[in-house]
């Protein structure tokens, strides 16, 4: 059985996963558009299509491969940081939060199972954010391309 934590969790994970995909998916959109005359001229040389594919997914792949370990390592200093020292939170609506009973004081925390999972689905989310920018760098018209200012 899923405790509430665990769904809060998913729930969490699937908000951030989908901001990612956006921003990878944008990311690369815009790496594949402002190299169109370098594809296209690929494209004319007789470059394969599943190689220019590869040759985005793969791009997507190593930028994740190095962006997501960093993230991991920052996001783990910063929660050991605050679990440790606590983030004061008394400026910010200190009745509300003694209304509830909470205290002004939170000390976040996160098992270490979290940070795997993490990495797993960054690593899926990345490689099907970079299926969108890479179809879109085949659909190129070699000649239209190479013509592009």
């Amino acid at each position: 059985m899923i405790d509430s934590l665990d769904q809060y969790m998913v729930i969490f994970f699937v908000i951030i996963l989908l901001a990612l995909s956006f921003g990878i998916v944008n990311t690369m959109l815009m790496a594949v558009l402002e190299r169109v005359r370098e594809i296209g001229m690929l494209m004319a040389i007789g470059m394969n299509k599943w190689k220019l594919f590869a040759m985005i997914s793969l791009e997507t792949i190593f930028m994740v491969m190095i962006a997501a370990p960093l993230g991991l390592l920052l996001a783990y200093i910063t929660i050991e940081y605050l679990g440790t020292h606590g983030l004061d939170m008394t400026g910010l609506y200190k009745e509300g939060y003694s209304a509830y009973g909470f205290k002004p004081i939170i000390y976040p925390q996160l098992d270490m199972r979290y940070y795997f999972n993490i990495l797993i689905l960054v690593a899926v989310t990345a490689v099907l954010a970079s299926i969108y920018p890479a179809i879109t760098a085949l659909r190129l018209d070699p000649v239209k391309a190479i013509r592009k200012i």
